[in-house]
């Protein structure tokens, strides 16, 4: 099954704004912390109505029910997962954990620079479950197992993120590689051929 997340900073305000339409989507109700409705609001929740998709916040208990902004000048909720309407269902344990809670669990206060100050946005978390066939057929009508190599619980593709280091994509080698790809990337940016060969 395809997948397709959108996420991040939408300055909208949407309280109680239903961003499904009761008579023909089966998705469950959200609840809200923060019922102050804006016109980016008013425009995002149109636009999540028309495209089948739907925020994940409030809608997985009081841990996904925060606010994701919080600053002198007030607290809010503008940050959001959306996810089309079939796919909600594989996604599980979604939360919010504000940056402070964070600094402090991992210990790292004494990284942080005195001119600097921690975001006043949170993190959004959640985990996303997905099933598929490993088996594919070929063109000639064989079946052929296109992941030998991958281990697998009941069809399911397992990856260890959480045991990725945090410094994978620091070495020499890997910054000049991704540096070249952004070159040629901007360099062949109005040849969509191009693009597509890289």
């Amino acid at each position: 099954m395809d997948a397709i997340f959108l996420l991040g900073d939408f300055n909208s305000r949407n309280g109680h704004l239903n961003d499904f339409n009761f008579e023909f989507d089966n998705v469950c109700e959200r609840t809200t912390i923060d019922s102050v409705c804006n016109k980016h609001g008013q425009v995002f929740v149109e636009f999540l109505t028309d495209s089948k998709f739907c925020v994940l916040n409030g809608r997985f208990g009081e841990k996904s029910n925060q606010y994701t902004s919080i600053s002198s000048r007030g607290k809010a909720v503008v940050d959001y997962i959306c996810v089309p309407h079939d796919i909600i269902g594989s996604c599980k344990d979604f939360k919010i954990v504000p940056c402070g809670d964070v600094v402090g669990a991992e210990g790292i206060q004494n990284l942080i620079d005195t001119r600097c100050k921690i975001p006043d946005h949170a993190f959004l978390v959640f985990d996303y479950h997905y099933r598929y066939n490993l088996n594919s057929e070929s063109g000639n009508g064989n079946k052929t197992d296109i992941n030998n190599d991958v281990k697998t619980d009941q069809n399911r593709k397992h990856f260890k993120l959480r045991s990725i280091p945090a410094d994978f994509m620091c070495s020499d080698i890997i910054k000049q590689t991704i540096n070249e790809l952004i070159r040629t990337i901007e360099i062949c940016r109005e040849e969509q051929g191009e693009i597509d060969s890289i």
